[in-house]
């Protein structure tokens, strides 16, 4: 395959997903806005948010099973147009997002999950195996560094609207750089077996929605805590930046390290470090020191789960033709733990903060289990491959050290 025409598919893939990620969150802010500008009570608001949720968990499902004539970018520029006009249809008709809040929230959430399980099968297809990790990370940190300056707050419901709906078209611009016939990676191979393709999805997909809905349902809880306990300190605003920062260059560590060490070391790493967390917080819940600890790692695990979640395993797992369909399982628990979070909020409250902690503690570390019998995702050989390049490297430098005190 032309290398050019490889680094060129995987520029457009990279936009693409960049474009969509970015996106996908932006449209929350659009809804919640519209629900500002709405007479319903503070008390209904979450409502529709889980609706939104709902829709756009329903519609990922749905994605899964793209029209094989139209072919898949094809399908993904339908998809930003789509978008790009549903995210317009506040500025254009302002009375029938307000009027019809159920509707708008149901379509809104639609039009984001529809097109997600092509978008990451996509970038899955043209990366390789041995730098899936890498690319996820990149695509992660410039979608997060982004948001902070999309998402503009002084702005109102038109003009975000019609700001956001930009963006979204934006994405139309790599039609110029899209090649005749996309190209794919050739030369991967398939080294997981049927059976073991499906047992390895199981082990790696309990974890990842045990952690989803875990820390989701206790956010209420740690957000009510927190400001109980750090609002005389003013430090919560800190706080809020120390996460996003995290979280944001976690991305790029969790596509390293799940190349270099592979993926089942750097799930397990992050889920440990973030059940530590909640340990320390049900043990003494009024220590600053804690509470800065339990922030930074909240956001580097986010992070790092984010990036081998919901964009690395599953591409190791999927075989080539079936990519949308395991895309579409593997991240419905990242979207529906906002729904469970907001029908679990009532009994949670009722707990105390400490024991909410403990369970969350208790739940996470029972989620690494699963890893401890599931299958790695990255092959051996790449690896060893990389490994034998870091040898040569350094044999390399220290042959040109030894010839120059020579």
């Amino acid at each position: 395959m032309n290398s050019n025409a490889s680094r060129r598919d995987l520029f457009v893939a990279f936009l693409i997903c960049y474009n969509a990620f970015t996106w996908s969150y932006l449209t929350v802010g659009i809804l919640e806005k519209i629900l500002e500008l709405s007479p319903i009570q503070q008390a209904a608001k979450p409502t529709y948010i889980a609706l939104y949720y709902s829709a756009l968990g329903i519609f990922n499902i749905v994605g899964q099973l793209p029209p094989k004539k139209v072919g898949r970018l094809n399908l993904l520029y339908a998809w930003a147009v789509y978008g790009g006009l549903v995210t317009l249809l506040p500025a254009l008709y302002i009375d029938f997002a307000l009027t019809h809040l159920v509707l708008f929230s149901f379509i809104l959430g639609a039009s984001v999950g529809i097109g997600i399980p092509s978008t990451l099968a996509h970038l899955s297809d043209v990366t390789a195996v041995e730098e899936r990790g890498k690319v996820s990370g990149i695509t992660l940190f410039a979608s997060y560094v982004s948001l902070i300056f999309l998402a503009i707050p002084p702005l109102n419901i038109v003009q975000t609207s019609v700001f956001y709906a930009l963006w979204r078209f934006s994405v139309l611009a790599t039609l110029l750089l899209r090649p005749k016939k996309p190209s794919a990676i050739n030369h991967e191979k398939e080294p997981i077996l049927p059976l073991q393709r499906r047992r390895a999805f199981i082990l790696y997909l309990i974890p990842w929605t045990m952690f989803s809905f875990v820390d989701q349902s206790t956010k209420p809880v740690v957000k009510m805590k927190s400001e109980m306990i750090l609002h005389e300190l003013n430090i919560l605003g800190f706080l809020n930046l120390a996460v996003m920062i995290a979280g944001a260059l976690s991305c790029l560590l969790g596509g390293v390290l799940s190349d270099r060490i592979g993926r089942k070391r750097t799930i397990t790493l992050a889920v440990a470090l973030l059940g530590l967390a909640y340990a320390v917080l049900g043990l003494a819940p009024y220590e600053t020191i804690f509470w800065y600890y339990y922030s930074i790692v909240d956001g580097a695990a986010w992070g790092i789960l984010t990036c081998t979640c919901l964009f690395v395993i599953w591409g190791d797992l999927s075989p080539k033709r079936s990519r949308e369909k395991y895309y579409s399982i593997g991240v419905l628990p990242y979207f529906l733990a906002g729904v469970v979070s907001f029908a679990l909020s009532d009994t949670l409250a009722s707990i105390s903060a400490e024991r909410v902690f403990y369970l969350a503690c208790l739940f996470l570390f029972l989620s690494i289990l699963p890893l401890l019998i599931a299958s790695e995702t990255l092959p051996q050989e790449a690896v060893e491959q990389k490994l034998y390049k870091k040898y040569m490297k350094d044999a390399k430098r220290l042959r040109e050290r030894l010839n120059g005190r020579r």
